[in-house]
């Protein structure tokens, strides 16, 4: 099982600006990625997460986040039995507070 550290968008983002390495897996449908996601961002529907998301290094923490904190939970929920590396999952808040935060989203 994981480290599991539950945050809000506002510590995701503090850690991305610090310079912390941390890797961030955008949980939404395609269609809201495509409207706008972090750069940087993988992307894998929650409904989707059966096996450990493809390009993602274990050794790296996770970041999952979604819309509001419900399907990155449920996805942080699988995840965390296939990993034994730290996992954060963004509980509070979303990718759309992120340019509220001084972040941008990224369209496409």
């Amino acid at each position: 099982m994981a480290e599991l550290r539950i945050l809000t968008s506002a510590d995701l983002y503090e850690l991305v600006m610090a310079g912390d390495e941390v890797q961030i897996l955008d949980v939404r449908t395609p269609e809201e990625f495509a409207a706008g996601h972090i750069e940087g961002s993988t992307l894998q529907p929650y409904d989707q997460v059966a096996a450990w998301p493809q390009g993602l290094d274990q050794d790296v923490p996770v970041a999952v986040i979604c819309k509001a904190g419900v399907r990155a939970i449920h996805a942080a929920a699988v995840l965390d039995a296939l990993t034994d590396g730290e996992l954060y999952v963004v509980a509070q808040g979303g990718v759309l507070d992120w340019p509220s935060l001084g972040g941008e989203l990224v369209a496409g």
